[in-house]
């Protein structure tokens, strides 16, 4: 019998890219959206799972507004925090494997070399606390569990910094970008394409998922527009000056030790998945934001 996949949250950024990355392998996905079922609403749930029956369960959804968490602390904390603790546990009762997505904001200011596993998590900003929460809660609730940590995530749809570069710098607008935060880019189509690598195997916990390397926001940013060839007003700043609600850590880059150890097929280096990236989506992109 082949397996069976249900991907909440299958409208968005993630979700999408992991119908199209179980698909490929020949795996039956139910691809459920905001429309389908109230992730919030655990009877919806449960019932959602009963019915479906699957062999893998997928956690696409999140409350990714960073600095507005910290006004809207209860709704970042039930989508973050609740709902994947909810989910894991549903997807236990239904005798499915259960993956959730978090991220390198539940770490904390103090490191200089890529973060692995082992490391204590100590998130500085709501969004970094609900997540880290949803990270304890997913793991609590099903033995057959994981958390993949993932950073910057981009693609050709949805909201994202590259899409979001290029909006503004094709507009002309003068763009300020932080220079001191080190992170790790992480283009969303192989991170599907990993996370059912990662979901294959039977070793659960916490893995890193992200990019190889690291770099400045302003540095991935200059990235986008040189390979583009697009002369954008681009100015460096530093995280004081910038003033951003939510605390974000100095240096949180990524490394995926778990992967490793396991010998799964890493991610490509952040620039040269970027180079890919823009290679097969920059006309596009080009195109939807030229005035």
């Amino acid at each position: 019998m082949g397996k069976k996949a249900v991907v909440f949250g299958a409208q968005g950024q993630l979700g999408n890219e992991l119908v199209h990355a179980l698909s490929e392998r020949d795996v039956e996905v139910v691809a459920l959206g905001r429309g389908d079922v109230d992730v919030t609403d655990r009877a919806a749930v449960a019932e959602a799972l009963a019915t479906h029956a699957p062999t893998w369960v997928f956690n696409g959804t999140a409350y990714n507004a960073v600095d507005l968490a910290e006004q809207e602390v209860d709704a970042a904390f039930l989508l973050n925090g609740v709902v994947p603790g909810q989910l894991a546990a549903a997807s236990r009762e239904a005798g499915a494997t259960f993956m959730h997505f978090s991220t390198d904001y539940v770490f904390g200011d103090g490191f200089s070399s890529p973060i692995d596993e082992s490391h204590t998590p100590a998130p500085l900003s709501s969004y970094g606390r609900s997540k880290h929460l949803g990270e304890r809660l997913t793991l609590q609730n099903n033995a057959r569990a994981f958390v993949l940590r993932c950073c910057g995530l981009y693609s050709e749809r949805r909201n994202n910094f590259v899409r979001t570069m290029l909006e503004y710098g094709l507009a002309g607008r003068r763009l300020t970008v932080v220079h001191d935060q080190m992170v790790s880019p992480t283009w969303v189509a192989p991170l599907a394409r990993f996370a059912v690598d990662v979901m294959e195997q039977e070793v659960y916990g916490t893995y890193h998922a992200v990019a190889g390397g690291g770099c400045s926001w302003f540095d991935y940013a200059r990235k986008i527009f040189d390979v583009l060839g697009v002369e954008a007003d681009l100015w460096p700043i530093d995280q004081e000056s910038w003033g951003a609600a939510a605390k974000r850590p100095a240096y949180s880059v990524l490394d995926n030790g778990m992967s490793r150890a396991l010998e799964i097929t890493p991610l490509e280096d952040w620039d040269v998945a970027l180079e890919q990236f823009l290679e097969r989506h920059g006309e596009a992109l080009l195109k939807e934001f030229q005035p």
